[in-house]
């Protein structure tokens, strides 16, 4: 699924769900998505992988419905587990994607490549099961440029070196609120946050695409304040 690219592009919806009764329609995973992607520091220096994972549930009663999302390599005996207070969702065009671009290894170590099973659950406790292959390069971060974000006169700027850089804005809660593809002329500060004359804490990723080694690249944490 390379053509999904980042999944910071995508408008994203609220997480907060309240329901009270379970349905009677199994959920179905139409299309997986998952994409390595190797994140450096600018204010430390270090960097380590994370694992963009996404899957398009087809579910008639929609994303209130859902109730878990696994993610299982079985050989590694790891696993990572979503639900309504950890993932992002987003609904492009009619089409429900469920996940999260921040999963990561406890101890920061290498995204292990290979087979994982996917679970995904209802609140009913219906299930429906896929795979996903993980392949990708390693690349040592001191050979690697990374896309950057830089502030000047009230406008924030992102370089890169990829047609599909980004910015990915974040709040203070770890929630993605939206992104902004890298323009020549910048945005004015206040224009990321996510509504008129409010003052939101961002925190903003750089991203781009590495068709070289099949991965995404990511530069941050960038914290500014979108109330300037």
């Amino acid at each position: 699924m390379r053509w999904l690219r980042l999944f910071g592009v995508f408008s994203v919806a609220a997480a907060a769900l309240v329901v009270s009764s379970c349905s009677t329609t199994p959920p179905e995973i139409a299309r997986t998505f998952w994409q390595v992607n190797l994140v450096h520091n600018p204010q430390t220096g270090d960097s380590h992988e994370r694992l963009s994972f996404f899957v398009q549930v087809s579910n008639t009663d929609g994303v209130s419905d859902l109730g878990t999302i696994y993610l299982l390599n079985d050989k590694g005996e790891i696993y990572w587990r979503l639900d309504p207070s950890n993932w992002e969702t987003s609904d492009r065009n009619g089409e429900l994607w469920v996940g999260s671009n921040l999963l990561q290894m406890p101890a920061r170590s290498p995204i292990p490549r290979g087979s994982y099973r996917v679970l995904v659950s209802n609140l009913a406790g219906e299930r429906a099961t896929g795979s996903i292959f993980v392949s990708a390069d390693q690349l040592d971060p001191s050979k690697v440029s990374f896309p950057t974000v830089s502030e000047k006169g009230g406008r924030v700027t992102i370089a890169g070196h990829a047609a599909d850089a980004a910015m990915w804005l974040y709040n203070l809660e770890g929630a993605l609120i939206g992104s902004r593809p890298a323009l020549a002329s910048g945005y004015p500060l206040a224009s990321l946050s996510p509504g008129p004359g409010r003052s939101v804490q961002l925190t903003i990723y750089a991203s781009e695409y590495d068709k070289e080694c099949g991965c995404g690249l990511v530069n941050a944490p960038y914290d500014l304040s979108g109330s300037r």
